[in-house]
């Protein structure tokens, strides 16, 4: 796995698999494409799930859909919750590897990176 992180903005449309990370207690989950040059995963948006959310294997996607698991999608949450700031409705921003649905409510508005030189 490289050391950045990929958007799937660099990918052309309808270009590579759609890909969803499975990982249990995860604050969010990950919903990409992977590159297929590469085999990297671009990561497009992330999904915050509450308690009460389905597994994402358990969800009827009108198109074929990887389930990443184990090791490659837990280190991708890793380095995307690192550094990461979550803004919530009410305007206040918490680190993305610190959010939980139960305390900090949902929805969420935006994911930014962080100003340089900010450290969580």
């Amino acid at each position: 796995m490289s050391a950045a992180i990929r958007s799937s903005d660099e990918l052309p449309d309808h270009e590579g698999t759609v890909f969803v990370t499975r990982v249990p207690n995860a604050p969010f989950q990950i919903l990409g494409r992977r590159d297929p040059r590469t085999d990297e995963l671009c990561v497009g948006s992330l999904v915050f799930r509450s308690p009460t959310s389905p597994d994402p294997a358990e969800i009827n996607f009108p198109f074929e859909v990887e389930f990443v698991t184990g090791k490659e999608a837990e280190q991708l949450i890793a380095k995307v919750a690192e550094g990461r700031l979550i803004r919530l409705t009410s305007g206040n921003m918490v680190a993305a590897a610190h959010y939980r649905p139960e305390i900090h409510g949902t929805p969420i508005l935006s994911v930014d990176e962080p100003d340089k030189g900010t450290r969580q």
